[in-house]
């Protein structure tokens, strides 16, 4: 992700898309889950892969 800001950095690029760290398997499974630990799981693995390329966009403006 740093690498695809980067390249929008160099092109003047204003906007960069990503998807959702969700998928179908997500929706039809993770209510077979005990609580709600692994909807908590999705979030924490996605601020773990995101946190430093949404921070170099912040800086980025």
């Amino acid at each position: 992700m740093i690498q695809g800001l980067e390249v929008c950095e160099y092109l003047g690029a204003t906007q960069m898309v990503i998807h959702s760290p969700y998928i179908t398997w997500d929706y039809h499974n993770l209510d077979n889950f005990a609580g709600r630990k692994a909807y908590q799981n999705v979030l924490d693995n996605t601020h773990a892969t995101m946190d430093a390329a949404v921070k170099r966009a912040e800086d980025l403006g």
